[in-house]
């Protein structure tokens, strides 16, 4: 049965016999319990899952990090990316540090179908992707379905000192090197991604009526009461 951090947590507490928290406080065991998951799944390789970084144009759902989770909320899971400037020309309006961008549409189909182009916008493929933050390791990465290697930042300027601009098909990523979770692909893409229309579910199999018809009895998530709705009846 899958457990949820709050419920990990209470038996932590309970079995240090502190449920009141008098020496242990919530936010230390929920880091603890987040720092032992992925050391288990570091070292064990029980979970994994598969990241594609898109070669497309930069677009964005929304305009600064905080909006994410209810952006993603509304949409039933999409996420396109942040951004808060469209044009190379805004860059020196905003500072290093609250530079997002530029990206330029807010779906995939606007580049998919020639939008962009018909448009005359800009349609360079950016050479970077943002993993998130519960991607811990980089197993295996493929390219037209052909292992790609990884490169320190010195090995790619030693094959190429133009790698941050000479395109072509991807043949290594650089990682680490431009933040924890951003790659590089070396060289940038030339090409737009192929799509595909899929009919029906993708991915890892997440709600009970993803594998049944019958009607599911009980609750996910953590009891709240709300008083508008719940009164307490004495």
């Amino acid at each position: 049965m899958a457990k949820t951090l709050g419920f990990l947590r209470g038996s932590v507490l309970s079995r240090l016999s502190d449920e009141a928290q008098t020496f242990w406080t919530a936010a230390e065991v929920d880091r603890l319990l987040i720092q032992a998951y992925q050391e288990l799944v570091r070292a064990t390789r029980i979970l994994w899952d598969i990241r594609y970084a898109e070669n497309l144009p930069a677009g964005f759902s929304y305009t600064a990090l905080w909006e994410r989770a209810f952006v993603v909320a509304a949409s039933r899971g999409f996420d396109y990316g942040v951004a808060n400037f469209t044009i190379d020309d805004e860059r020196r309006l905003l500072t290093e540090a609250g530079r997002l961008g530029p990206a330029n549409h807010t779906s995939p189909f606007e580049a998919t179908a020639s939008w962009l182009a018909d448009a005359r916008a800009r349609t360079t493929i950016a050479a970077t992707a943002t993993f998130p933050l519960t991607v811990i390791a980089l197993d295996r990465s493929t390219w037209d379905d052909r292992v790609i290697g990884i490169l320190r930042q010195v090995e790619a300027a030693r094959l190429d000192s133009q790698y941050l601009t000479t395109e072509g098909e991807v043949e290594a990523l650089i990682v680490k090197t431009e933040g924890l979770h951003t790659i590089r692909k070396v060289r940038v893409p030339s090409s737009k991604a192929d799509t595909y229309a899929i009919e029906g579910s993708w991915g890892v199999l997440r709600l009970p009526t993803d594998i049944t018809d019958a009607a599911v009895s009980g609750s996910w998530g953590v009891p709240q009461r709300i008083p508008t709705l719940h009164p307490i009846v004495p």
